[in-house]
């Protein structure tokens, strides 16, 4: 999370409040989007925990802030087999596209726990990063995604470091994309896949920052979520990726255009 403990304690309490609205709420698909944005609320109150217990280095931190940084990587790693769990737990995926949803959640579930295993080997001390601690912009800087620009020594660390987080970033996308193969119409979703893709200009910018603003941005959509109703109405439904399900009653409607006896179209609605 960004800049200082007080920000952090407001947007996850905010995202709390946006969070527990949809629950009660319960309109259209406000239940679905309070499960999808449910890592990324976990994943701000453990930042908030972190600030309690920064870092002054890499390598310098107490055994909370060593903890606290390992779940959030595995809240991280998570993050894409949860997405892609979303359509097939809900049922609204398309019969087509189950068999492609299912292949995304195993290569979802591939990539989280290569990237939990990475953290658990790390933690044995092959990494010189352990700890969370401040960076130069004032964002948190998490030790799995420091220790990928401890490869190599001064500038070329921070090359490296951001061509591997950019190829790691796009595999993480990848890994994530059977989420969105919903039916259901959703804003959310187009920014959530928005938010990925804008990561890659944080990687240029901020370095092993960008992890933690990042998670900041994608933190955002609960008030999109919450909005939503109102996007639909102002705006109208908007299916961005897998078309929304065939309605029962283009089959009557076709046979009526074709100028069909009602005894065919009694067939066609049963």
């Amino acid at each position: 999370m960004c800049w200082s403990v007080e920000i952090t304690v407001a947007a996850a309490s905010a995202e709390s409040i946006f969070f527990l609205g949809l629950l009660c709420r319960g309109r259209l698909y406000d239940r679905p989007n309070a499960l999808l944005i449910l890592p990324l609320l976990i994943q701000e109150w453990l930042q908030v925990i972190l600030w309690q217990h920064l870092g002054s280095s890499a390598t310098q931190c107490d055994a909370t802030n060593r903890q606290v940084s390992s779940w959030v990587t595995y809240v991280v790693c998570g993050v894409p087999p949860w997405i892609s769990l979303q359509p097939l737990m809900l049922g609204d995926v398309r019969p087509e596209y189950r068999l492609m949803a299912w292949s995304f959640l195993c290569m979802a579930c591939l990539c989280g726990s290569a990237g939990v295993l990475v953290e658990l080997l790390g933690q044995m001390g092959w990494r010189t990063s352990h700890c969370t601690y401040l960076g130069p912009w004032r964002h948190q800087i998490w030790p799995v995604l420091n220790m990928q620009y401890d490869l190599l020594p001064g500038w070329q660390g921070g090359v490296f470091g951001r061509f591997l987080s950019a190829g790691n970033l796009l595999l993480y996308m990848a890994a994530s994309f059977g989420g969105f193969l919903t039916s259901r119409p959703s804003y959310v979703l187009p920014l959530l896949a928005a938010v990925g893709l804008n990561a890659q200009l944080l990687i240029l910018f901020l370095g092993p920052e960008w992890g933690s603003f990042w998670c900041f941005q994608a933190s955002l959509l609960s008030l999109v979520a919450f909005l939503e109703p109102q996007l639909f109405k102002a705006l109208g439904e908007f299916n961005a990726f897998a078309p929304p399900r065939a309605s029962s009653s283009q089959p009557v409607e076709a046979g009526t255009k074709l100028g069909a006896a009602e005894e065919e179209l009694d067939v066609l609605v049963a």
